[in-house]
Order: structure tokens, then C-alpha cells, then sequence
């Protein structure tokens, strides 16, 4: 519940301090305006609980979302995020102690990138390539 809030209240904020209309700026761009908001709001909700120390994660909790949480959050299956990173080598996730994949928000601003250029009618392979910075060689 914590995290859309803090989405929400950083949506609300880059929305009424962008200077000219919503259109001169493309959505990745946008998005990774909204990221950035939502890790500003986030430190200083962390500076509110505990002034001058960020609170550390239970022991035993690792710190990121697992690949169910980030699907349900992204709208990505599952499956597809794992054939992503089996094909075309696009997520190297950490991984929990019991072998679970575990993504921060970098990695899934990253998704919802690529699942944008996807929505363009960009092949996935090209998406990929343009969210990694990757080249897959000449273009004719």
C-alpha cells in the first residue's frame, strides 16, 4: 500500500512541476521522471521513521519484489519475464537465499520500458536493445 502511495504522490508531483504540455516529452522519458520521484519520496519517508538511518530489512526478508509481485505490479506474466531473461539474457535478477528472483525498482522501470516499446509495435528484440543500450549489430 506504501509503494502506490508513494507512486501516486510522485505521478501527482512530476505532473504539476513539468514545465509545457505532456506531449513534448516521450513516456520512457516520463517514467524514469516517475521512478526518480518515487525514490526522492522514498528516502524521505525512511529520513520520517527513523531521522539520519535508512531501516534495515527483517532478517530473513531480502530487500526487492519477487517475479510474482512484479508481474502483478507490471502486468508482465511471469513467463514472459523469465523467457526475457533466458532469450535475450535481459534480466539478471539477485536472488533470495531459497533461489527466488528478487527485482528493485531499476529493474522494473526497465520492464515497463520495454513493455511500453512493446504496446509502440517495437519487436522485442529491438526493445531490448534500446532499454539495454545493447547493439545487435549493422542495420541496413
Amino acid at each position: 500500500m506504501r509503494d502506490l502511495a508513494v507512486a501516486v504522490a510522485a505521478i501527482v508531483d512530476v505532473l504539476e512541476h513539468r514545465p509545457g504540455p505532456l506531449v513534448e516529452t516521450t513516456p520512457p522519458t516520463l517514467l524514469q521522471e516517475v521512478a526518480d520521484g518515487v525514490g526522492k519520496l522514498n528516502r524521505l519517508l525512511e529520513d520520517v521513521v527513523a531521522p539520519g538511518s535508512a531501516p534495515a530489512p527483517a532478517q530473513g526478508f531480502p530487500a526487492g519484489l519477487t517475479l510474482k509481485a512484479v508481474s502483478r505490479r507490471t502486468g508482465i506474466p511471469a513467463a514472459t519475464l523469465r523467457t526475457w531473461e533466458r532469450r535475450y539474457g535481459f534480466m539478471r535478477p539477485a536472488r533470495s537465499a531459497s533461489g527466488y528472483r528478487l527485482y528493485g525498482e531499476d529493474e522494473i522501470l526497465r520492464i515497463l520500458q520495454v513493455k511500453y516499446l512493446r504496446e509502440q509495435g517495437v519487436r522485442v528484440g529491438e526493445a531490448m536493445a534500446a532499454v539495454t543500450g545493447a547493439d545487435d549489430g549493422p542495420h541496413p
